[in-house]
C-alpha cells in the first residue's frame, strides 16, 4: 500500500503509484473507454451492416440521414473515423460529457397521403442512456479499500500526501 505521496499545484501525482492500484485504474480506464466506444460505434455498424431497416416508411431516406448524423457528430468530438482506447488521451469525464452530447438528427414528421409519418421515430438510438449506464457501471468499480486509502491521505509540510496511520 501506498503510504506517501507527492502532488503538484494542480493535484497531478508527482511520484509513482503502487502498481496494483496502477494497473486496476488503467484497466478500468482502458475497459471503459472501450465500452463507450462499443455503443458509439456499434451505432455507425449498424447502418454499415445494414441487416435490418428502422426506419418503417422508406429506409433511403432515413437511415442514410442518421447515419451521417452520427458521423459527423462523432467526428465533430474527434472519435471518427473510429479510433481506440489507446489513442484517448481525454479524461474519462470528458470524454463521456462528449458523447452525451452527440445529436442524431432525422427527417421531420410529416404528413403524406393523410397519414403522419413520424419520422423521429426512426431513430432508435439511446447513446445518451448507454454511456450513463456506462459511466455508473465505471464508478462503482472503484474499491471500499482505494475509498479508505484517499480518506486517510493528510497533506504534510512538504507539498506531500502522508498515510496517517489507523
Amino acid at each position: 500500500m501506498v503510504k506517501d505521496m507527492c502532488v503538484d499545484e494542480q493535484g497531478r501525482i508527482r511520484e509513482t503509484m503502487a502498481t496494483k492500484s496502477f494497473e486496476r485504474i488503467v484497466g478500468v480506464r482502458e475497459s471503459t473507454i472501450e465500452a463507450l466506444f462499443g455503443i458509439c460505434y456499434e451505432q455507425t455498424n449498424y447502418y454499415t451492416r445494414r441487416e435490418d431497416v428502422r426506419c418503417e416508411f422508406d429506409s433511403k431516406i432515413c437511415d442514410p440521414i442518421i447515419y451521417g448524423s452520427l458521423v459527423l457528430e462523432y467526428s465533430e468530438i474527434g472519435l471518427w473515423p473510429t479510433k481506440s482506447s489507446e489513442n484517448i488521451t481525454w479524461t474519462i469525464t470528458d470524454l463521456v460529457s462528449s458523447i452525451r452530447e452527440v445529436q442524431v438528427y432525422t427527417l421531420g414528421d410529416q404528413i403524406h397521403q393523410g397519414r403522419l409519418k413520424r419520422r423521429s421515430d426512426c431513430n432508435t438510438t439511446s447513446i445518451r442512456g448507454e454511456v450513463s449506464e456506462t459511466f455508473s457501471r465505471m464508478q462503482r468499480v472503484v474499491l471500499e479499500e482505494d475509498h479508505n486509502h484517499m480518506d486517510r491521505l493528510k497533506p504534510g509540510r512538504d507539498g506531500c500526501l502522508h498515510c496517517a496511520e489507523d
